[in-house]
């Protein structure tokens, strides 16, 4: 997967997604909007994947793989996800994130996800931040996290945009009409 953007012309892709890797699409948008210099590296990948999902599935469909993740690691906290295997460590961060973001952006709106991506990238800063806008500090952020996934999973939200596995479903085309004029 990848994305290069220069010269006003941005190339996207992956070799399973072909060119609809929104994930990457995404990081370019918010790039543009808000640099991620001092950015939490949790909180990047959670926008795009809240925007754009990943691994070839909308943030809505990471989220019962997160609930399984939890499900078979019962006491693991959020905070050493990093020993999983790494398809399910990838998984749990990237959908976690976009779990962060859209609960922030349920409960503050886009003013509220622009505040997350400008959190910085200490801990005491993003908790800071998650605290101000849903309430979640540091100490409470395990019980939150079991407890939201499963939530959210319940109700998936819908995707901002068709996702590569989810082909647009186009109108039907109606033949051309001559004008009455016209013989």
């Amino acid at each position: 997967q990848g994305a290069l953007a220069g010269d006003r012309t941005i190339f996207v892709g992956s070799r399973t997604e072909a060119e609809a890797y929104y994930h990457e699409l995404a990081h370019i948008v918010l790039f543009a909007t808000l640099p991620p210099l001092g950015r939490q590296g949790l909180i990047d990948e959670g926008a795009a994947t809240w925007l754009g999902g990943s691994r070839g599935r909308s943030y809505a469909q990471l989220l019962p793989f997160l609930v399984r993740i939890q499900n078979e690691n019962p006491v693991l906290p959020f905070a050493r996800v990093n020993e999983l295997s790494d398809e399910d460590r990838d998984i749990a961060f990237y959908s976690t994130g976009a779990l962060l973001v859209d609960a922030v952006y349920r409960a503050n709106g886009m003013r509220g996800v622009r505040r997350l991506l400008s959190a910085g990238r200490a801990d005491a800063e993003l908790y800071a931040v998650l605290s101000e806008t849903i309430g979640v500090t540091q100490a409470g952020f395990d019980a939150w996290w079991r407890a939201e996934a499963p939530r959210r999973a319940a109700e998936p939200p819908r995707p901002f945009w068709p996702q590569p596995n989810q082909r647009m479903k186009l109108p039907a085309r109606r033949p051309l009409e001559r004008p009455a004029n016209e013989e």
